[in-house]
């Protein structure tokens, strides 16, 4: 015996659908916008770091430049050399750690904004949709009432 198939409700089905589906988009904007906030906080961290990092190595070379105004010997001209190659290798780095910072900020402005979009979106849908309901309890309230 074939089993009975229910009377299925295209429109029904296809709203159930979207609502399925916005919940999953909502999660999905509310997720982005926190993964681009740990990324710019971690982008902030690893700037803080190379400013650090870049610190240290200019205090070796200033180190490095005294001793080296003391006495000219090639161990000493060495270790200028080396911390200046030092200060430019760290200096490039705290630009891409400024860079990254920068992009982490503009990504978590852009899904947030993405966010507030849809939240608005949301808001004016939710109203039509409770004005074109309260519109068609109307008509259907109308309708049922025998004519005089």
């Amino acid at each position: 015996m074939a089993a009975k198939r229910k009377a299925v409700n295209p429109v029904a089905e296809l709203e159930a659908q979207i609502a399925k589906l916005t919940a999953q988009l909502d999660k999905a904007r509310a997720k982005q916008v926190a993964d681009a906030g740990k990324a710019a906080q971690k982008a902030a961290k690893a700037l803080t770091a190379a400013k650090d990092k870049l610190s240290k190595a200019k205090a070796k070379l200033a180190q490095a430049r005294t001793a080296a105004k003391k006495g000219k010997t090639a161990a000493v001209q060495k270790r200028v050399d080396t911390a200046r190659a030092n200060v430019e290798k760290l200096t490039d780095a705290l630009q891409q750690a400024k860079d990254a910072a920068a992009e982490a900020k503009q990504a978590e402005a852009a899904a947030k904004t993405e966010l507030k979009l849809a939240e608005a979106v949301n808001k004016v849908a939710a109203k039509a949709e409770k004005a074109a309901g309260s519109k068609a309890k109307g008509k259907k309230a109308g309708a049922k009432k025998p004519p005089k």
